[in-house]
C-alpha cells in the first residue's frame, strides 16, 4: 500500500501569515496609520515598509491556490458551498448582534441591508472573485495539463509581463484589473501558481530557502527605497510597484511560498492546522462592514503616537490580536456547524451538483 503524503505544515503557516498580513494591510490603511505617519518621516518610512512586505499577502494565497490545487484529486465544490454558508453565517450573526446590541451603528434601512449582504458595497471582494476560480478549477486543471511545461511557463512570463511589468508603468487602468483587485487576477495568480507545483521549482535545492529569504529582503528594500527617491525627487506618495498586480510584489509572495514550504515542524502541528482552518473566517468577521466601518477604520491611529522603533511591533501585535480572537470564533463556528451537521447537508448539496458539473472528469 502506498504510504500516505504527510501534511506539508509549512503551507498552513503560509496561510496565517497571508491572511496576518492581510489584516495588517487594513489596519495601516483603513486604520489610519499610514495617514496618520506622513508627517514624521521615519515613522512613515516604517509603517510603509510594513505595508510593502504586507502587500504579499493576496498574491500569496492566489499562488496558494494554484499550487495545491493543480493536482486535487476530487473535482467538488463542497468547499464553495461551504464558504458561502459561513459567510451568510457570519453576515446574519453580526448584522443581528449589532441591531440587538448597537442598533446606533446600523443606521437605516441601507446600512441593515448591506450588513446582510456587504458584496452589495464591494466587500468581501477576494471571497466572491475566489469563488469562480473554485469552481471553474477541474477545468483550468484540465486546460493547463493539456499545456507541455515549456507553453505553461510562455502562459505564466506573458501575464507577468503584459498584466504586471506593463500595467504597472500605465496609470490607466487598461485590463480592467483593478489593481488586482478582481477574479481574472485570482485567475492569473492560480496559473503561476499552478505552473510552480507542475516544475517543482522548491525542491531543487536546499539552499533556496536562504536566497529567497535573502530576495524578499531585496525586493522589499527597492521597493521602499524606490518610492522614497520618487517622494523626494517629485515629492508624490504614489507607491510605485507597491499593488497586487506588481511583478516584485509576486516575486516576494513567491519567495515566501518558497521558503516556508516543506519546512519541518515537530511540534503545533494541530494548531497550525486549526488556524489555517479558520483563516477565512478571520477574514469574513473583521473585514465585515459593520465590524470593519465602525472598528478598523481610523481605529488605530493611537499607534502613530508612539515611538518609531515600537510602530512594527504595535501593529502586528494588533493584527495578532484581531486574528486571535476571530480564530476563536471560527472555532466557535465550526463547533456549531458539527453540532447541526452542517458537513452532511453540504456534501448531500454538492455531490448533487458535483454530478452536474464534474462528472466523468
Amino acid at each position: 500500500m502506498e504510504k500516505q503524503a504527510s501534511r506539508d505544515y509549512g503551507l498552513d503557516i503560509v496561510r496565517i501569515i497571508s491572511m496576518l498580513g492581510i489584516v495588517i494591510l487594513h489596519i495601516n490603511g483603513a486604520g489610519g496609520i499610514l495617514n496618520g505617519c506622513e508627517s514624521v518621516q521615519s515613522k512613515y518610512l516604517v509603517s510603509y515598509f510594513v505595508e510593502i512586505c504586507a502587500y504579499t499577502s493576496v498574491d500569496l494565497f492566489g499562488l496558494l491556490s494554484g499550487y495545491l490545487g493543480l493536482y486535487k484529486r476530487k473535482n467538488s465544490c463542497f468547499r464553495v458551498l461551504e464558504l458561502i454558508l459561513i459567510a451568510a453565517f457570519y453576515c446574519l450573526v453580526i448584522t443581528a448582534l449589532f441591531l440587538i446590541f448597537l442598533p446606533d451603528k446600523v443606521m437605516g434601512f441601507t446600512a441593515i441591508v448591506s450588513g446582510f449582504i456587504p458584496q452589495l458595497k464591494g466587500r468581501y471582494w477576494y471571497i466572491t472573485c475566489y469563488i469562480p476560480v473554485a469552481v471553474f478549477q477541474p477545468f483550468i486543471n484540465k486546460m493547463l495539463l493539456t499545456l507541455s511545461e515549456k507553453e505553461h511557463f510562455k502562459l505564466s512570463v506573458l501575464i507577468i509581463v503584459l498584466f504586471g511589468f506593463a500595467q504597472s508603468f500605465i496609470i490607466v487602468d487598461l485590463f480592467a484589473f483593478k489593481k488586482g483587485y478582481s477574479f481574472v487576477w485570482l485567475l492569473c495568480l492560480y496559473i503561476i501558481g499552478a505552473y510552480i507545483k507542475r516544475v517543482d521549482l522548491f525542491n531543487k535545492s536546499h539552499r533556496l530557502k536562504l536566497k529567497a529569504a535573502m530576495t524578499f529582503l531585496a525586493c522589499s528594500s527597492v521597493l521602499l527605497l524606490g518610492n522614497l527617491l520618487i517622494d523626494i525627487v517629485i515629492n508624490n506618495k504614489m507607491m510605485y510597484f507597491v499593488s497586487y498586480i506588481s511583478p516584485i510584489v509576486l516575486i516576494m509572495s513567491a519567495c515566501l511560498l518558497l521558503f516556508f514550504r516543506n519546512m519541518h515542524i515537530s511540534h503545533f502541528g494541530k494548531a497550525l492546522s486549526f488556524l489555517s482552518l479558520v483563516t477565512f473566517d478571520v477574514c469574513l468577521i473583521h473585514c465585515h462592514i459593520l465590524v470593519y466601518d465602525n472598528y478598523i477604520t481610523d481605529g488605530f491611529k493611537w499607534i502613530t503616537t508612539h515611538p518609531t522603533i515600537q510602530i512594527p511591533f504595535l501593529i502586528a501585535i494588533a493584527a495578532i490580536k484581531i486574528f486571535v480572537a476571530t480564530s476563536i470564533i471560527g472555532g466557535m463556528r465550526m463547533l456549531l456547524f458539527r453540532a447541526i451537521k452542517m458537513d452532511k447537508l453540504i456534501t448531500v448539496l454538492s455531490s448533487k451538483i458535483d454530478n452536474l458539473l464534474y462528472l466523468n472528469m
